[in-house]
C-alpha cells in the first residue's frame, strides 16, 4: 500500500461516516475520497477509493465555483469564464453517472427601470 493509500485509509478509519473538507476541494466520505482539481482550461471531479484507486472522473470545461455531497450524490455548480451561464449538476457519488444537469442563466438587468435584476428565461 503506498503513503497516499495508508493516509487516505487512515482517514476513513479515524473519520468513518462523517464528512472531511479542506477548501471544498476534497471531501472524504467512509468510502470515498472526492477530490476537484482546477486547471486554467478544465476542471475535474475525480473519485477515489480508500485503496487509492481512481473509481471515476468528470471533466468540467466550465469553471467550478462550489459543489457539495448529500447522502449519494454530488452537488456542482459551475459557471462559465465570461459568468453568463451557470449550470448546476447533479452526480451519482458511488459511479459517476451524471443523473442530471439544469443550465441557469446569470441574472441581467433589462434596463435600467426594472428595478432589481432579472433572470433571464431563454
Amino acid at each position: 500500500m503506498n503513503k497516499i493509500s495508508k493516509f487516505l485509509f487512515g482517514i476513513i478509519l479515524l473519520c468513518g461516516p462523517v464528512v472531511l473538507r479542506a477548501n471544498n476541494e476534497m471531501i472524504v466520505t467512509g468510502t470515498l475520497v472526492h477530490i476537484v482539481s482546477s486547471f486554467p482550461e478544465v476542471n475535474y471531479l475525480t473519485t477515489y477509493a480508500p485503496s487509492g484507486e481512481m473509481v471515476w472522473e468528470i471533466p468540467f470545461s466550465a469553471q467550478i465555483a462550489s459543489w457539495d455531497l448529500k447522502d449519494n450524490a454530488v452537488f456542482v455548480f459551475s459557471k462559465t469564464k465570461d459568468g453568463s451561464i451557470c449550470f448546476l449538476t447533479c452526480i451519482e457519488a458511488s459511479t459517476g453517472k451524471i443523473l442530471w444537469e439544469k443550465n441557469i442563466y446569470a441574472p441581467i438587468r433589462l434596463s435600467d427601470q426594472d428595478g432589481p435584476l432579472s433572470n433571464r428565461t431563454e
